[in-house]
C-alpha cells in the first residue's frame, strides 16, 4: 500500500501535462524554476564548488561528518537537470546521511555527448582524492542518469586501477540506454514523468557515435562487474526503469558484488524529489543514510 499523500500526488501528476517541451535550453530553465518553491530540508548550507575540469555545490549540514564525503550525479536524462533542479534530493540527502555532498553540474548533451559528463564525474573524483579524502570514505551518489555515472565512474575507476570508493548509492538507476527492458512498457500506465520515446531520444544525444548497446553507455551490460564497492539501490515496481535496478543487483551479485536493493511499491521514478509531501520519500533518505552510516565509518 503506498501512503494517501503519494495516491493524492500521483493522481494529480497523472492528471497534468509533465513532459518537458521546448528547447534545452528551455527545458533546463524550466526543470530548475519548477522546483524554485520547493521546500529542502532545513540545516543545509550551499557553497559554490570548483576544481580542475568541474563546476557544482557543496551542500554542508550542520555537524557533518569529518572526513567523509558523498559525490552527487544528477538525473535528467544527460540533457537537463543541475544542482538547483535537485536542491531538495541534495539537501535531504545530507541531513539523512549527516555528509557532506559535493554535487555536479556536469556538462551534458547535446552540446557535450558521451564523454563529457563521465569524465566531469572522474575530475571531482581525483580531486576529492587529492584534498585528501581517502577513497573508502567517499559515496558516489546518483539518481536516473546520475545513477548510471556512478556505476561508470567505478568501472573506469577499477579499470584504471584508481582507489575505488566506499561505496554507491543509486535511486532509480538507468543503466541500460537501449531502452528495451520490460518494464518500459509494463509500467508506462503508472508513470507519469517519462515515456520510452523520450528517455531514448535523450539516450541518442548522450551516446553520440556510441551504440547504445556499448558497455560504456550502459554500463549494466559491462563484460565484468567484479570487484565494485558495496552497492545499494532504491527503484519502484511502478517504474519504467525498474528493470535496470534488477539487472544490476542480478549481475553484480553474481559478479560478487555486495548489493542491495530495495524495491518500493507503487512509487514513481524518482519519487525522493517528493520528500516535503509523501512519507515514502523520507522513508528512502532514511535507509540511504543508514546504509551510508554502515559502510562510511
Amino acid at each position: 500500500m503506498i501512503s494517501p499523500e503519494a495516491r493524492k500526488l500521483f493522481a494529480y501528476l497523472q492528471s497534468v501535462d509533465t513532459l518537458p517541451t521546448g528547447s534545452f535550453e528551455e527545458q533546463r530553465a524550466g526543470f530548475d524554476a519548477s522546483v524554485a518553491k520547493v521546500p529542502g530540508a532545513e540545516g543545509v548550507a550551499i557553497e559554490a564548488a570548483a576544481g580542475p575540469g568541474f563546476e557544482g555545490r557543496w551542500f554542508r549540514p550542520e555537524g557533518a561528518r569529518k572526513g567523509a564525503a558523498i559525490l552527487h550525479l544528477h538525473g535528467g536524462g544527460f540533457v537537463v537537470g543541475s544542482t538547483i533542479s535537485h536542491r531538495p534530493i541534495l539537501t535531504n540527502l545530507a541531513r539523512a546521511a549527516g555528509i557532506d555532498i559535493l554535487a555536479l553540474d556536469y556538462r551534458m548533451a547535446p552540446e557535450h555527448k558521451y564523454p563529457a559528463a563521465l569524465d566531469d564525474a572522474m575530475a571531482a573524483y581525483r580531486w576529492l582524492l587529492d584534498q585528501g579524502y581517502a577513497a573508502d570514505r567517499i559515496a558516489l551518489a546518483g539518481d536516473s542518469a546520475g545513477a548510471n555515472l556512478v556505476l561508470s565512474l567505478m568501472l573506469r575507476a577499477r579499470d584504471e586501477a584508481m582507489p575505488l570508493p566506499g561505496c554507491g548509492v543509486m535511486m532509480s538507476p538507468w543503466l541500460d540506454l537501449r531502452v528495451t527492458a520490460d518494464s518500459i512498457m509494463r509500467n508506462a500506465p503508472f508513470d507519469p514523468l517519462m515515456t520510452r520515446e523520450m528517455i531514448l531520444d535523450m539516450a541518442k544525444h548522450y551516446a553520440g557515435d556510441v551504440a547504445l548497446g556499448d558497455p560504456r553507455i550502459s554500463p549494466v551490460l559491462a563484460p565484468d562487474l567484479s570487484g565494485l564497492p558495496p552497492i545499494y539501490i532504491q527503484n519502484s515496481d511502478a517504474d519504467i526503469l525498474e528493470d535496470d535496478g534488477h539487472l544490476l543487483a542480478g549481475r553484480g551479485m553474481e559478479a560478487g558484488v555486495d548489493i542491495t536493493i530495495d524495491s518500493y511499491p507503487g512509487m514513481i521514478h524518482v519519487w525522493h524529489a517528493f520528500a516535503h509531501i509523501i512519507p515514502e520519500a523520507r522513508d528512502a533518505f532514511g535507509k540511504i543514510g543508514a546504509f551510508l552510516d554502515d559502510r562510511l565509518r
